[in-house]
């Protein structure tokens, strides 16, 4: 017996879908029985770049054998929201706020270590090794200033030109993009 489902993948999990089945719903049909896991590797979605997968606002995890007209909703790290109570693909949420500093934002970087977050200062290297450390990483790049928004293709980069950057962090928050007040 065929079984049909009705698929949609977000943000950057479209990146692994043929071009004709990005951005919209995908009904997917199928013989026998099929999990969450079975049928990522089928359509060569890396099971490591989901953190979360919905059936009817439900969350589902990877032995989850898919029903008849199932609708399913596959997301990528999230990078603003903590979805921990939802959770069940894994122990953690994948996205893990990391920080690469750079251009004398040494102290910025040794108060965010005090504060438990993981950062890296790389204010000796060149700006490019601190871009692709960022990129390859998943690190927020820390600058006071980013000359062009294009070069390297960074996505993530936080920059003020304020001395005093009047930040605030606390261990529980666990944020995802730092906000700096603009300069005076």
């Amino acid at each position: 017996m065929t079984t049909r489902v009705h698929l949609r993948f977000y943000e950057e999990l479209n990146d692994f879908l043929p071009e004709a089945d990005r951005k919209k719903r995908i009904e997917y049909a199928f013989e026998g029985k099929l999990t969450i896991q079975g049928l990522l590797e089928h359509l060569r979605v890396p099971a490591s770049q989901v953190e979360l997968v919905l059936s009817d606002g439900a969350s589902l995890d990877f032995a989850h054998v898919l029903r008849q007209g199932e609708w399913i909703s596959f997301y990528p790290v999230f990078e603003s929201f903590d979805i921990r109570p939802l959770l069940r693909l894994r122990a953690e949420p994948l996205r893990k706020t990391r920080f690469v500093t750079w251009a004398g934002l040494r102290p910025l970087g040794r108060y965010l270590r005090w504060c438990g977050f993981d950062a890296l200062d790389r204010s000796d290297r060149p700006l490019d090794e601190a871009v692709r450390l960022s990129e390859l990483e998943g690190r927020i790049l820390l600058v006071r200033q980013y000359q062009s928004p294009t070069r390297g293709g960074v996505s993530r980069v936080c920059t003020s030109r304020r001395r005093n950057l009047g930040c605030s962090f606390s261990r529980s928050s666990r944020p995802s993009i730092l906000s700096i007040p603009p300069s005076h």
